[in-house]
């Protein structure tokens, strides 16, 4: 199966791995869960707040092991970043361990439903009055690149960027095609997917719209984020938040589209 790191996500003591005490029993999440039906679905997201005043949002898209302890943990330490972390619940409140069952759990999901929740959680981030955030970033595993890529095709979205931690293989070049925010493939060093990927946006001419960054070690049964898979993340995050950058994306896609 296809693993991941949220896209973003990661921790306790920022060492080699930021979910470390993930499985611990008696971990004291900071986030909580909330309804999002004034926004256009009756979803519910794990929402976890900095102490700070936040740089922007974050949604994080769960593979089929669900909203388990060490997701909540990844929210949370991200969240002690700057940002406002938003995990969507697609599995109705399962958290699985088993592989075969991990597995099913995606297969099982229906696009329209992954895509609506996703576009869900970018309107509470564009409408809630205490949540509101004029830049939003989605995170997710290589395992549900589809539905990230999907919704990277949707007009409209108050987005910024999305991130795509370690697929197993390119993306259908058809779905890259319709992309329209930046998107962040973060792989293996020596990953065999990275000749074919870069390939494939060097002949969409999307080296604007595309970046594909590889990390040292990055284990592929692995569901942690190391730091320097997160200084990556971050390192998109700042470079798409700015009002430059934007209108040099809105020239690049008028001439693509």
């Amino acid at each position: 199966m296809k693993y991941w790191i949220v896209c973003l996500l990661l921790v306790l003591p920022l060492t080699a791995s930021f979910a470390e005490d993930a499985t611990k029993p008696d971990a004291q999440f900071k986030g909580e869960f909330i309804y999002l039906r004034d926004y256009g679905t009756d979803d519910i997201g794990y929402l976890s707040l900095p102490q700070e005043p936040p740089t922007a949002g974050i949604i994080l898209v769960p593979d089929g092991h669900g909203i388990d302890s060490w997701l909540k943990i990844t929210a949370d330490v991200i969240a002690q970043k700057g940002y406002i972390v938003l995990v969507l619940d697609l599995y109705n409140g399962n958290a699985n361990t088993e592989e075969k069952q991990v597995e099913r759990m995606e297969n099982d999901l229906m696009e329209k439903g992954v895509l609506d929740a996703m576009k869900t959680s970018t309107v509470f981030f564009q409408q809630s009055p205490r949540f509101k955030m004029d830049k939003v970033f989605v995170v997710g595993p290589g395992s549900m690149e589809h539905y990230l890529l999907a919704f990277a095709a949707q007009k409209k979205l108050s987005l910024n960027g999305l991130v795509v931690v370690n697929p197993s293989k390119p993306p259908v070049e058809d779905e890259l095609k319709r992309v329209r925010y930046p998107v962040l493939f973060q792989l293996g060093e020596g990953s065999p997917v990275t000749s074919g990927l870069d390939a494939m946006v060097k002949n969409l001419g999307y080296q604007d719209l595309c970046e594909i960054k590889s990390v040292a070690k990055l284990d592929p049964k692995s569901r942690r984020l190391d730091e320097a898979q997160w200084q990556q993340v971050s390192d998109f995050m700042q470079k798409n938040s700015t009002e430059e950058r934007k209108k040099g994306l809105l020239q690049s896609l008028k001439d693509i589209f």
